[in-house]
C-alpha cells in the first residue's frame, strides 16, 4: 500500500513537471531561462520526466522498472540540484526556494526507490 501511494505521489509529481516543460507553460520558460537551460535540454528534460513517471507507474506491476526508473528520476533530480546552485553562483542569488523543492522531491523519489526495493 505504501509503494502504490509513494509511487502514485512520484507518477503524478512528475507527469506534471514534464508536462509544463514539454508544453512551454511561460512560468516554466521563465524557470529555464533564469538557470540558462537551452530550450532543447529543457525539453529533453520534460521527455525523461515523463518516462521516468511512466516507469514508476509501469513499475506497479513489474518492480524492478519501477525502482530503476525512479533511480533514474533521482538522478535527473542530482542535476537539477547541481543546475540551480551553479545559476545561484553565476547571478548572485539564492535559490532557497528551487533547491527546497527538488531537495524535497529528490527525498520523495529516493524513499520510492527504497519501497520498491524492499518489494522485490
Amino acid at each position: 500500500m505504501v509503494l502504490t501511494v509513494l509511487a502514485i505521489i512520484v507518477t503524478v509529481t512528475f507527469l506534471v513537471t514534464g508536462g509544463v516543460k514539454l508544453f512551454n507553460v511561460p512560468a516554466s520558460l521563465a524557470i529555464r531561462d533564469s538557470l540558462d537551460v537551452p530550450p532543447g535540454r529543457w525539453r529533453m528534460i520534460g521527455v525523461f520526466e515523463w518516462l521516468g513517471a511512466a516507469g514508476v507507474a509501469i513499475g506497479l506491476a513489474y518492480h524492478p522498472l519501477g525502482m530503476a526508473a525512479a533511480v533514474g528520476l533521482a538522478v535527473l533530480l542530482l542535476g537539477a540540484v547541481v543546475t540551480r546552485l551553479a545559476a545561484a553562483r553565476r547571478h548572485d542569488r539564492s535559490e532557497a526556494a528551487g533547491l527546497a523543492i527538488d531537495v524535497s522531491t529528490l527525498a520523495l523519489t529516493i524513499v520510492t526507490v527504497g519501497a520498491f526495493a524492499k518489494n522485490l
